[in-house]
């Protein structure tokens, strides 16, 4: 996953060569919401994979729990 500072530390540098500076904003306000945006996402997924995996060792162990009844 990139990290936002490498990709921030990209968009300077490619900045400080344009002329645009308007143009360079408007840039590096679309990487960062996009950048937030992936690690939000991620982080999200990875809750709901823990809970999923939680829920079935949950269901594994009640289910030997009934089978040693």
């Amino acid at each position: 996953r990139l990290d936002g500072t490498v990709v921030a530390d990209a968009v300077v540098v490619v900045g400080a060569k344009a002329v645009d500076t308007d143009a360079v904003v408007a840039v590096v306000a679309v990487v960062a919401v996009v950048v937030v945006a992936v690690a939000a996402v991620e982080d999200v997924a990875e809750d709901v994979a823990e809970d999923i995996a939680e829920d079935v060792a949950e269901d594994g162990e009640e289910m030997q729990a009934q089978m040693v009844q």
